[in-house]
């Protein structure tokens, strides 16, 4: 069973008070979920150096924890580890949607004051001063109130109200992450290398669904030309999908830009894929690597034949990293006009999709700009949560295989 909270901590802070601080959180939660009290919080005693592999305990715990109890004081922010610690946490709470009860559950340790006059921006919109757990907390810390007996009857109060909200943050905690990269890749969300935009602090490895992958399916306008398909081809360009504008003239933004600022505002790492007759061994690939592929579709290209046969082929088959968006620009009047004629050619296309009609991975009606950020933005975050629940399966159905196999082999 996953930890129901991580203790996150800067090892130079470890004393008796912040022992018996966890010792008493632990037990007030196994009191109330049950189980054995070593399953209840992780609190790691190791001391990792610079170039090291993560514990395997800690990876483990990272990995599927439910909740996430940073212990905030001015040495958790210097220590490049709890940085990183924090950024894998993050990669997997991102997922949950904005209304989520909060699994990242801060403790003012130290008087508020005493904190770093800036905080890192990871950290900066997140509420750690619990105003219910009274002014004292903000102006003393939790650390101080550990230490005065006359307080104890305070400090139990915060502790009985930390443990209900780690209870409820983990009735829906996020996604198991598949696997950690070395922490030599994972950039501590304290510590911004310069020149990298705080938004793009959480990397990690070339794998991984903190990248989408991006298949513009537009068709070049030289190529419109040759068939005479249609009449109006501004909006298309000579670099195929790169530089079409899907919905011109009332958005003049090339639908390359528009992929490129979705994916910064899920911090999500962009990357655009070919498309070519290699389409179905690069998805295979995104597939293996836990890779997000977004494909979004120019209604009138699936009239060109080359463009069709490559989308009908990829609808053969099922990708649960995969998303279809096709935007849909009836402020134009000729595709307003033809509407049904293209309507047909999306579902002469995507016969399986169109079928299924999965409304988190198959938008066939964008039509609007903004639409099309908001559907984008939910297609990714489907496709993410996917990928860490396949992930999930694939290691129970390994772990299950390795149990039957042992039990036979006695």
């Amino acid at each position: 069973m996953p930890y129901s909270f991580f203790f996150s901590y800067a090892r130079i802070d470890r004393d008796p008070y912040l022992k018996k601080f966890f010792d008493q959180l632990a037990e007030n939660v196994r009191m109330q979920v049950g189980g054995p009290l070593e399953e209840v919080g992780f609190f790691d005693t190791d001391t990792i150096q610079l170039g090291q592999e993560w514990p395997g305990r800690l990876a483990e715990a990272l990995r599927t924890v439910r909740v996430f109890v940073p212990i905030f004081t001015p040495s958790y922010f210097s220590s490049e580890f709890c940085g990183k610690e924090w950024t894998v946490f993050e990669e997997r709470r991102k997922v949950l949607s904005s209304g989520s009860v909060p699994v990242i559950l801060p403790v003012l340790w130290v008087p508020e004051n005493k904190l770093p006059a800036t905080l890192p921006q990871a950290v900066a919109n997140l509420q750690y001063k619990h105003e219910d757990f009274g002014e004292l907390y903000a102006q003393e810390g939790l650390w101080q109130l550990m230490r005065i007996s006359k307080h104890r009857n305070r400090r139990l109060e915060i502790i009985d109200r930390l443990a209900e909200r780690i209870i409820e943050g983990g009735k829906k905690p996020p996604p198991t992450m598949p696997g950690l990269p070395p922490p030599q890749e994972v950039q501590s969300a304290f510590h911004v290398r310069p020149g990298v935009p705080e938004a793009a602090a959480p990397a990690a490895s070339n794998v991984g669904p903190r990248y989408v992958q991006f298949i513009f399916v537009a068709g070049k306008r030289d190529e419109f030309e040759l068939q005479n398909l249609r009449q109006r081809l501004e909006c298309y360009g000579t670099e195929g999908g790169l530089d079409w504008q899907p919905y011109l003239p009332e958005q003049k933004e090339e639908i390359a830009i528009v992929a490129q600022g979705v994916a910064a505002s899920e911090k999500l790492r962009y990357q655009e894929v070919p498309l070519d007759s290699d389409l179905i061994a690069h998805l295979e690939k995104a597939l293996k690597d836990n890779k997000i592929v977004a494909i979004i579709v120019d209604t009138w290209t699936l009239r060109l034949e080359q463009y069709h046969e490559l989308m009908r082929v990829y609808d053969q088959r099922s990708f649960a990293n995969s998303v279809v968006i096709i935007p849909w620009n009836l402020n134009d009047e000729e595709t307003k006009q033809t509407e049904a004629t293209l309507r047909r050619a999306i579902e002469g296309t995507f016969q399986n999709r169109c079928l299924s009609k999965d409304p988190h991975s198959f938008f066939d009606a964008v039509q609007s700009p903004e639409d099309l950020r908001t559907s984008l933005s939910k297609a990714l975050n489907t496709a993410r949560t996917r990928i860490f629940s396949l992930a999930e399966v694939k290691k129970r159905l390994v772990t299950e295989n390795v149990i039957a196999r042992t039990f036979l082999q006695n």
